[in-house]
């Protein structure tokens, strides 16, 4: 009986540790290095699962590849972003949410009509404080 207890401890601080070591890699880690470390976690339990090896460097290649290729989209279209205007950025969100909704599938037709309604009213947004901007300037002269 004892013994089983002391067993049942041992696991759970196994785990406990185990658990936190996870969360201060995700504290100590980028975005980046998290996403790899998931995929090799995700490896480690198939390995453990007994899946096929091939099966498993195949994923782990794909993931891997799919990881890298986002994070350098992200970084290149944060890094686009500070070269912009303000107006172009908010017209350039609306057309990555098009294509992330084209990969979702949704119809061709609505996502036109609802990326020309948005960046109508971007522009008109856009174009009615550069007239309240004008009008200020004109009422501070007068």
């Amino acid at each position: 009986m004892a013994a089983r207890k002391n067993a049942a401890a041992v696991k759970a601080v196994a785990k406990a540790n185990a658990e936190l070591k996870e969360a201060l890699f995700g504290i100590s880690h980028n975005d980046l290095e998290k996403s790899l470390h998931a995929v090799d976690t995700q490896v480690q339990k198939f390995r453990d699962a007994g899946a096929s090896i091939d099966l498993i460097q195949e994923f782990q290649k794909r993931k891997q590849a799919q990881i890298y290729a986002d994070f350098q989209r992200d970084v290149v279209e944060k890094t686009n972003d500070i070269y912009h205007t303000d107006l172009e950025n908010q017209m350039r969100n609306i057309d990555r949410e098009v294509k992330a909704y084209r990969k979702k599938g949704l119809d061709e037709v609505k996502l036109a009509s609802w990326a020309a309604e948005n960046k109508a009213k971007v522009q008109q947004e856009f174009e009615n404080n550069v007239a309240t901007n004008i009008d200020s300037i004109w009422q501070k002269r007068s």
